[in-house]
């Protein structure tokens, strides 16, 4: 898969494009492999006019790879109350993180 992404501007000084361009490559390339969008061998392109910086990356995936992801909640302590029930901490933190109160699991 390819992204290109092009910039348009007034006219840029000659001496800020190239060093503007290459980081502006550089960047987007960092953001897509953050993202895990980035296959191996893939390539980036950059090409710069004082009116438009584009850069182009060659090699992308369609889709993120899956992953689990564990995220810690309150304490056990702090999750429950006396009769076992759950508390305002453990429901919002359920809540904040997309799922069921009772999809949560004690470790």
């Amino acid at each position: 898969m390819e992204l290109i992404v092009e910039l348009g501007f007034p006219e840029l000084p000659s001496g800020t494009i190239a060093p503007a361009a290459a980081e502006f490559a550089q960047g987007l390339r960092t953001a897509a492999e953050a993202a895990d969008l980035i296959e191996a061998g893939a390539r980036t392109l950059v090409y710069a006019t004082p009116r438009r910086l584009c850069a182009v990356i060659e090699g992308l995936r369609a889709r993120q790879q899956d992953s689990v992801q564990e995220v810690r909640g309150p304490s056990i302590q702090a999750a429950y109350d006396q009769q076992g029930a759950f508390t305002k901490a453990a429901l919002g933190f359920a809540r904040g993180q997309g799922v069921a109160p009772e999809a949560l699991e004690r470790r």
